[in-house]
């Protein structure tokens, strides 16, 4: 029996698939985050800076390839994440993430950006799904890949302790869903 706390977890995304926990690594901050973003977000690669200061990069693209990078400087920290889960009427309605935000504080000058949202589902008026936010400084993901001959053939599932997410609630666009077709 393990003699730690075990923290209670929220997962975003459909809750399938290999797990991955980056944490151990035991990184100090992430260096750069590259994910393959279409109509869902796929998958991610994240470089993270060691305690020794050198790099390590953990690889949960399955068998995509990344086509957004978003690095960071060395002063800057990831101090949240919000996204979407959730295609109404697509993939047999699961709750696939299919948008993501990314929230980074310059610890030197103080300034906020906002790298995203990636994936379809970015755009407020894509359609209905459900929001999420997760706050406090991130130094490393965990979750499961799911990789599978299928459609889709790559899916994430990001994994945040509970204490650290701010709200999970349902969006709804009054206008009602556009909904975008898929790219091949």
């Amino acid at each position: 029996m393990s003699s730690g706390i075990v923290e209670l977890v929220e997962a975003f995304g459909i809750n399938k698939g290999k797990h991955f926990n980056d944490h151990t690594l035991d990184p100090v901050r992430i260096r750069s985050i590259s994910l393959y973003e279409g109509w869902l977000v796929d998958s991610l690669e994240v470089t993270y800076v060691l305690k020794d200061g050198s790099t390590k990069t953990a690889n949960h693209l399955g068998s995509s390839k990344a086509n957004v990078t978003i690095s960071f400087s060395p002063t800057e920290l990831l101090v949240g994440v919000t996204g979407k889960t959730g295609l109404p009427g697509y993939y047999e309605n699961l709750p696939y993430l299919n948008s993501v935000s990314f929230v980074i504080l310059d610890t030197e000058t103080g300034k906020v950006r906002v790298a995203g949202p990636y994936g379809v589902g970015g755009p407020a008026t894509a359609y209905h799904g459900t929001v999420f936010t997760v706050v406090g400084e991130i130094k490393a993901f965990s979750g499961l890949e799911l990789t599978e001959k299928s459609d889709p053939d790559n899916a994430l599932t990001l994994v945040f302790p509970e204490s650290q997410v701010l709200s999970v609630k349902p969006y709804i666009n009054p206008g009602g869903p556009i909904r975008p077709v898929p790219q091949a």
